[in-house]
């Protein structure tokens, strides 16, 4: 990709594209605008409430020759965000480099009582990666006060707060294979460590590869209820020793009402877990959903199968899933030649024990299950 245009910010000016409805913007690079953070008419591209704007094959905040650190060149990095949406909606961002800017990589953003939101946008094909360079409580991509986005395809990488956020959102967004890696780790004490976070309901988080970030991988706030996270490798997130002091973050983090939205809380004795309880009751991200516990795993040698053993309270469906960063073992290979890194079987409310597809099981062991609970053989 290689602009046809560059713009440049004239000492002073706060932003260099304004947008009408149905305008497409392309094939630019446009760097060094903006001066205040998380603003509107603040950064490189703003777009207020207009329909169907597209924006892509682009290079922002940084210059036409190279996707690198602009410190050096005559404008400079960007002091505000580098895509800013105000209310408009079903707009495209595709196939663009977004980068180096003190504020957000994109934000769509919306009315702050919720009543008009930047709805059904399409982000794909971008890298937007090292945003939030100054302010590590903004994201490299936010949804804000806004939903029904669909990102899918996209690299996220080295923001200073969260890869992906939806802060305050509408909810209804659905992330599908993307990567959100080494985000959350920027300077402050206000710094926002997920890889993606779910401020809301109703969304899909699938297919995502997730790793190295400050904090959890997934985070889900105490508001966010019915949100669908499946077939995502998550692994290697909380490498931010601030998040969680003695105790290791985890892959996916369900708050509990009062924690930390930022970056979670740990609970002396567990850490980040939220341990399953009697009845599944409480109240918080996704109401708490009990998790799944795989217990045991052996190779029937009869039918060259590894079975794996485990156990969950009734309730609703749960999504079983796993992944690796590294191939595939021998074993694992031998049993299934053509098996993908993952697979996923759901587990529906049972009464009865149920042979599943399943995947490798934990390296730990938990304590057995009540007599209450139910069983389940799966075998893969």
């Amino acid at each position: 990709m290689r602009p046809k245009w560059k713009f440049l910010m004239p000492e002073g000016w706060p932003r260099a594209w304004w947008f009408r409805p149905r305008m497409t913007e392309s094939s630019m690079a446009i760097y060094g605008f903006g001066n205040v953070t998380n603003t509107d008419n603040q950064g490189n591209i703003f777009v207020g409430n207009v329909l169907r704007t597209r924006i892509e094959s682009n290079v922002l905040g940084t210059t036409a020759l190279s996707f690198s650190d602009p410190a050096g060149a005559p404008a400079g990095r960007s002091g505000g965000d580098n895509i800013r949406v105000r209310q408009g909606d079903n707009g495209i961002i595709r196939n663009n480099l977004i980068g180096w800017s003190n504020g957000k990589g994109i934000a769509l953003e919306g009315a702050t009582d919720n009543s008009d939101g930047a709805q059904g946008w399409t982000v794909t094909l971008n890298e937007v990666r090292n945003n939030a360079l100054s302010d590590s409580s903004v994201a490299g991509l936010d949804i804000e006060h806004s939903g029904n986005a669909t990102v899918q395809y996209n690299l996220f990488d080295s923001n200073g707060g969260a890869g992906i956020d939806s802060s305050l959102g509408l909810g209804g967004d659905t992330i599908d294979n993307n990567t959100s890696s080494n985000n959350g780790k920027g300077p402050g004490a206000n710094v926002e460590t997920p890889g993606i976070r779910l401020y809301s309901s109703n969304n899909t988080v699938s297919n995502n590869i997730i790793f190295n970030n400050g904090g959890a991988g997934v985070m889900v706030t105490p508001d966010g209820q019915n949100n669908v996270i499946t077939r995502n490798s998550i692994y290697n997130n909380g490498s931010q020793p601030a998040t969680g002091g003695a105790y290791q973050q985890i892959g996916i983090d369900l708050l509990e009402p009062g924690q930390d939205v930022a970056k979670g809380t740990p609970v002396a004795g567990r850490g980040f877990v939220t341990p399953n309880d009697p009845g599944d009751v409480d109240t918080g991200a996704n109401g708490l959903l009990n998790f799944s516990v795989l217990d045991r795993a052996t190779l029937d040698t009869a039918t060259n199968q590894i079975v794996i053993s485990g156990w969950a309270g009734l309730g609703p469906a749960r999504p079983l899933s796993s992944s690796w960063p590294r191939p595939i073992p021998r074993a694992l290979a031998r049993a299934r030649p053509s098996s993908p890194r993952w697979s996923k079987a759901r587990l529906p409310t049972w009464t009865t024990p149920q042979v599943l597809t399943a995947t490798p099981p934990p390296t730990w062991e938990p304590t057995p299950p009540a007599a209450s609970s139910s069983a389940s053989r799966a075998v893969l």
